[in-house]
């Protein structure tokens, strides 16, 4: 079982999900990110960039049955050859390639709710993109189309429930009428570990959480989880937009620019589907989940 992006939020719990679950884990790390992997007995690690040709990436695929491709880029850094269309696309493109010439059997994609190859937006070009790819393989395939995916250690809700703490506000962008469904990421590691086991082959699956939420009650929903009445603060889509990305480095703003273009786009599902070939008896309503994991302090 090799894991991309294993030392990002969404991929560590994939990865210590699948170990839990009895797999063998390998965790497709940057050089540089090694450090960041989740601390479990039985993970291998290979350290090796994805935008790397297709041989360097052959050795960490030897033996590998199963891919989950749950890297990814949040903003993009051309200056650093880190766009959506070399991350999502070209190395995705390569990882297929190397897999099929490995014989790996199934290729696991997590995606994002939106994706269109038509989109105005790069992130869901490039998103579509890779799927058309992933699809067009000769492997078993499954794309997971996941909603705003939150948990412990994620850079997004959690970080903003450390803003209003520090700040004592509930920021809205806009008008918050906008629409988000939050996934529960223990929720999106179930499907992953469905689809290692070969139950969910050649299906494209949107997953979202069972709540569907106008933004400001999302993060009023947020405030009430971590036990604070807080006063709406009111920041336009423009100044929003630079303000993410001018704080990017800082982690002030927990969405990228592109990150908060797509969000306000509104994107839902029906997720029923995903929940009945996952398993997924109870999802995680929102409230719920995050004032298990974020609770009053």
């Amino acid at each position: 079982m090799l894991i991309t992006g294993a030392a990002g939020f969404v991929g560590r719990h994939v990865a210590v999900g699948l170990r839990q679950a009895g797999y063998v884990v390998r965790c497709l790390v940057r050089p540089g990110s090694v450090r960041r992997l989740p601390r479990l007995a039985g993970l291998e690690i290979a350290a090796v960039d994805l935008r790397a040709p297709q041989a360097v990436l052959a050795p960490a695929l030897a033996g590998v049955r199963v891919v989950v491709h749950a890297a990814g880029l949040r903003a993009q850094r051309p200056w650093r050859g880190e766009t959506f269309a070399a991350v999502h696309v070209d190395a995705t493109a390569r990882l297929v390639e190397a897999a099929e010439a490995a014989g790996v059997e199934r290729f696991v994609l997590l995606s994002c709710l939106g994706a269109a190859p038509d989109s105005d937006l790069a992130y869901l070009r490039s998103k579509a993109q890779a799927e058309s790819i992933v699809q067009q393989s000769r492997l078993a395939w499954t794309v997971l189309r996941c909603g705003l995916i939150y948990g412990p250690g994620d850079g997004r809700v959690t970080r903003l429930a450390r803003w209003m703490r520090w700040f004592g506000r509930t920021p809205v962008v806009g008008d918050g009428l906008f629409l988000v469904q939050p996934i529960a990421v223990g929720d999106v590691v179930a499907g992953c570990v469905a689809a290692a086991a070969g139950r969910l082959e050649q299906r494209t699956l949107s997953a979202g959480g069972p709540d569907v939420l106008a933004f400001r009650d999302m993060v009023e929903l947020l405030a009430a989880a971590i036990d604070r009445r807080l006063p709406l603060l009111r920041i336009p889509v423009g100044p929003a937009r630079l303000l993410a990305a001018a704080c990017r480095l800082s982690g002030v703003i927990p969405w990228t620019a592109d990150e908060l273009q797509v969000m306000m786009r509104g994107y839902t599902c029906d997720p029923r589907e995903y929940y009945e070939a996952a398993g997924l008896v109870r999802p995680l309503p929102f409230s719920a989940a995050v004032r298990a994991y974020l609770g009053p302090s």
